[in-house]
């Protein structure tokens, strides 16, 4: 058996194996309803609390297309959800600690490594490095590690920045491309607060105008006869 776990990111989430009849398609997110195929589908935050403020019949689309899944994991048991089973955390913290499990992709491939696939693919993550998914890379590759550890093949398209680590820390700062990418990094810093400087200047200057104009507008008003 092998296992697709599919994130949303349209870099690479339509290359996965929808097609191919050795792959189980694993899905998270309303942004996988329209994906081809969904054999396992996961929902990590709470019906109760995080669909709140969400949109009525979008909200309504989505928990209706959940229901219709074959395999559904869940926070916990739910009313209406009868094909829900609850994901089984308590277990999985207690085989890999708390640490980890940053994202629902971390969860996903935990899980996905308990199966003992021959393969576990990973399409539409790329964990760019905004500031959320710095904090939730390390968590998958601390699970891509895992999964190697235990014999399990991993595909990761090249569309995606998974697979890539971090660069070493202190150490990176001997490489040439750290030190030119460094350098460019910091001109462009330069210019921005110069930039920034020249629009304080440019807004004081307009402010001490603007006054001026109006104490010149109050004369032209009231003392020209």
């Amino acid at each position: 058996m092998n296992i697709a776990i599919l994130g949303t990111a349209p870099s690479s989430r339509d290359l996965a194996p929808f097609n191919d009849p050795t792959w189980e398609i694993w899905t998270c997110s309303p942004g996988n309803l329209e994906a081809p195929r969904s054999d396992v589908h996961f929902e990590f935050h709470s019906l109760d609390v995080n669909w709140v403020d969400i949109e009525l019949d979008r909200k309504l689309k989505y928990f209706e297309w959940m229901k219709q899944r074959p395999k559904l994991f869940l926070p916990r048991a739910y009313p209406g959800f009868q094909n829900g089973t609850p994901y089984p955390i308590e277990a999985m913290i207690e085989k890999y600690t708390q640490y980890f499990f940053t994202s629902s992709i971390s969860l996903m491939m935990a899980h996905a490594i308990e199966q003992k696939p021959e393969t576990i693919g990973i399409w539409g993550v790329d964990m760019a490095t905004d500031d959320e998914y710095v904090l939730q890379k390390s968590g998958c590759q601390f699970f891509i590690r895992e999964a190697h550890s235990q014999g399990i093949k991993i595909v990761i398209p090249p569309e995606s920045d998974l697979a890539v680590p971090p660069p070493v820390y202190g150490l990176c700062m001997e490489s040439h491309m750290w030190r030119k990418l460094n350098a460019r990094s910091q001109e462009l810093r330069t210019r921005i607060d110069n930039l920034s400087r020249q629009r304080q200047a440019i807004s004081t200057e307009e402010v001490h105008l603007k006054g001026a104009l109006e104490d010149l507008d109050y004369m032209i008003s009231t003392w020209v006869k």
